[in-house]
């Protein structure tokens, strides 16, 4: 679920993810393996480190490495996830304090500090990613599949948030949303609400008319 979440991201963040796989070489390379990628993500293992920094500005750079480092805690076994965690929000720190105004890199940041155990920060940083970008579709599944975890702590501002957010996230990523809530009962519930909500909404205008 990390997973599908750290790649349903912004248009950037896929395109730096292809830029990345075009420079990547043979199939050996670290970001076609995962062992490779492990033990240090791409590109901090090879050359390409000091070519992607004259390549792109510093808080694309940043965003590519973070969601690198991101990819990499995914792949690690359980223990070795936290460190991965915690490069990756330093990356996504440094993307930030040259551009705060970037819903991709406060999601970056709110994955890292989930995994890292940080629930306040993860929170804080999602709620920063929809202040900076309230309506991406883009951005929608990952945003959902995060901040569903903590539905019974939401206020109801927070909750019709989310809310809507699903209904996003089923336009936006219907593939994948479809087998996200396969996997996940409380998503399913979730959603299920959002669409009575919808239901309530049109019914409530229709007697309005």
């Amino acid at each position: 679920m990390i997973w599908r979440a750290i790649m349903a991201v912004t248009q950037a963040g896929l395109l730096a993810t292809a830029a990345w796989a075009a420079w990547a070489g043979p199939l050996g390379a670290p970001v076609f393996s995962t062992a490779a990628r492990v033990a240090a993500p791409p590109p901090a293992n090879d050359w390409r480190a000091g070519a992607l920094r004259a390549l792109y500005e510093v808080k694309e750079y940043r965003l590519a490495m973070a969601q690198n480092w991101l990819t990499a805690a995914n792949d690690a076994a359980p223990g070795e996830r936290v460190a991965l965690a915690q490069t990756a929000a330093e990356h996504a720190r440094t993307a930030l304090a040259e551009g705060p105004a970037n819903g991709y890199a406060w999601l970056m940041l709110a994955w890292a500090e989930y995994i890292d155990g940080h629930e306040a920060g993860a929170r804080a940083a999602l709620t920063a990613s929809w202040r900076w970008t309230p309506y991406s579709q883009n951005l929608s599944l990952s945003r959902a599949l995060l901040e569903s975890r903590w539905w019974p702590e939401l206020t109801s501002s927070e909750r019709e948030r989310l809310l809507d957010e699903l209904l996003r996230a089923s336009r936006g990523h219907r593939a994948a949303f479809a087998e996200e809530r396969s996997r996940d009962s409380r998503l399913a519930a979730l959603w299920r609400l959002a669409l009575a909500r919808e239901s309530t909404r049109s019914t409530l205008e229709q007697a309005s008319k």
